[in-house]
């Protein structure tokens, strides 16, 4: 089962007519200057994208009653990860998956699994810009290992949380500016269709908003 199965499952539990993954009426206490009003209704815990602490009972019912055979699937893909992953792959989507098996089960093994997942798809992202490949022509699997982190937020260590998502906006930030641009990277976003590596800007700056992690750039 593929990823747009997952997000197909978070949108139909999820989302609202105001984007109830993301608002809430506990609003951040402060709003930066020179940032728009709307940034003042970004939730202040995680998780925040495609679902939060309010939907999450949601979210987990359907995948573990209506979607049961979908969940299932994901399971077992996740048994026939290794251990240890093989380096020079990209696991976004796997961190993404076994992040959310986390949530629903509470089984640390599948903790420690997302960890290892989302931690060899950012060494391959800073791999693929330092011999200036593109990762893959659509942000999915990106996306997906920023969902990760969003995600396990609260069991993420401070250094933990703070690394990788740093190492994930620095990545995304050189391969954006790189100039010459990266061969057959497609840097455009959610408007054109094609959604290029622009459109990881949006989960990032969502997530890490008010995290005090690489503030500047998130803003």
């Amino acid at each position: 089962m593929n990823s747009c199965s997952l997000v197909r499952l978070l949108r139909s539990v999820a989302f609202g007519a105001t984007a109830t993954f993301l608002l809430a009426t506990r609003a951040a206490p402060a709003i930066a200057a020179g940032l728009p009003e709307w940034t003042r209704h970004i939730r202040p815990d995680h998780p925040r994208l495609f679902f939060n602490a309010d939907t999450w009972p949601q979210v987990k019912a359907r995948a573990t009653g209506a979607e049961q055979a979908w969940y299932r699937q994901i399971l077992a893909q996740l048994d026939r990860i290794p251990d240890a992953p093989a380096g020079g792959h990209d696991l976004g989507i796997e961190a993404a998956q076994a992040a959310f098996v986390f949530l629903v089960a509470e089984d640390p093994r599948h903790l420690a699994l997302a960890k290892r997942c989302l931690a060899a798809s950012i060494d391959y992202y800073e791999a693929c810009y330092a011999q200036r490949k593109t990762v893959n022509w659509y942000s999915t699997s990106r996306v997906h290992a920023i969902l990760a982190w969003d995600w396990l937020y609260r069991h993420l260590g401070e250094v933990e949380r703070r690394e990788y998502l740093s190492r994930l906006i620095r990545v995304l930030d050189l391969v954006i500016k790189a100039r010459p641009a990266i061969y057959r990277e497609n840097i455009s976003g959610y408007n054109t269709g094609f959604y290029g590596v622009k459109n990881c800007l949006w989960f990032l700056g969502c997530t890490g908003f008010g995290t005090g992690i690489e503030t500047a750039q998130v803003n």
